[in-house]
């Protein structure tokens, strides 16, 4: 079974048309079931009841932060299990869309994501993890954080131009923050802007924060 989870308001509703399309492809490749969320970070319960229903594969419709949402859900319904156990298809229908970019998938295009999905292409993706928290793309502190806060209240743009705008917008206002950096060799105090623990690419939409990461290898099964 392929369970297709949906933010309907990821895009500010772009998320819709491109489920019912998302949905109509993968439902010719047998049976699906549709979760839709009905609250923010609600993707978690939606993995979670899909692996309980027996899904095989898990789509999602959404932005970065469904895709944050639905892979914490799967990695805790599967235990002690390996995480890869059930396969995740990307969708894109969000703001940013950061992971796809670092991921290089035709997400933007239902027709050649969902041909990947009927071969059953996979990749391996490394998971970080900060204070039990899992991301995939990337985990920011400071700067992103005052973005995304004030992205709740921008209403006239939207995609890639809405971040840039807010964020150039909060650079005028952002006192920053103060924290100490500690590695194995050095240690820095003080106030700092930004602190981006990055595990793709690309950031904040259309920021290259670590262009030379790579997620991962192209597998087939």
């Amino acid at each position: 079974m392929i369970a297709l989870i949906v933010n309907p308001a990821a895009g500010r509703g772009a998320a819709q048309a491109r489920a019912a399309s998302a949905e109509q492809a993968l439902r010719a490749l047998g049976p699906l079931r549709r979760y839709d969320t009905r609250a923010a970070g609600d993707e978690r319960r939606c993995a979670r009841a899909a692996c309980d229903d027996g899904a095989t594969v898990v789509a999602v419709v959404g932005g970065d932060g469904s895709v944050h949402h639905t892979v914490r859900g799967l990695l805790e319904a599967a235990g002690p299990a390996p995480a890869h156990t059930i396969p995740l298809a990307v969708y894109a229908a969000g703001t940013g869309n950061d992971l796809v970019k670092s991921l290089s998938t035709p997400a933007h295009d239902v027709r050649a994501m969902t041909e990947r999905v009927a071969r059953g292409v996979t990749r391996h993706l490394d998971v970080g993890c900060i204070d039990d928290v899992p991301f995939v793309n990337a985990a920011g502190l400071g700067f992103d954080v005052e973005v995304l806060e004030r992205m709740q209240h921008q209403r006239w743009l939207s995609g890639t131009a809405a971040y840039v705008v807010t964020a150039l917008r909060a650079l005028f206002g952002y006192a920053g923050y103060h924290a100490s950096l500690v590695t194995p060799h050095t240690r820095q105090d003080g106030p700092h802007l930004l602190t981006v623990f990055a595990n793709g690419h690309t950031f904040g939409g259309t920021f290259r924060i670590a262009p030379h990461a790579r997620l991962l290898s192209l597998i087939h099964i």
